[in-house]
């Protein structure tokens, strides 16, 4: 077996450590963006954004992302590579409670 199998036991490992890194430059990407703003309608609006952003500058993330999704949707690797990170409950909570506001909402539209 070729060096990097001293660091990946299989191509799943390999496969879903790029899934992981790709994942954790998508956040940090978004992250970078939504940092300092309070408003919640703008957080969103800048983490949509990033979000357009990122995959327009990395398509190749992007195919590596539709690929996992392909051979590992709900595999056990797949669902262990997705629940890995849990999300951070208190910080959506707060943005969908300032959402859930009627006046802010009519605003909107």
């Amino acid at each position: 077996k070729g060096t990097i199998y001293r660091y990946f036991g299989t191509k799943d490992e390999l496969f879903l450590a790029a899934v992981d890194r790709g994942m954790l430059l998508l956040a940090n990407a978004i992250d970078e963006c939504v940092e300092g703003l309070t408003d919640p309608l703008t957080m969103i609006e800048a983490a949509v954004r990033a979000y357009l952003s990122f995959f327009d500058d990395n398509p190749e993330i992007l195919e590596l992302l539709m690929q996992e999704r392909a051979e590992f949707y709900l595999s056990r690797a797949f669902w262990h590579c997705f629940l890995r990170q849990p999300l951070l409950a208190s910080e959506t909570n707060r943005i969908f409670v300032a959402l859930n506001n009627r006046k802010r909402i009519v605003e909107m539209m």
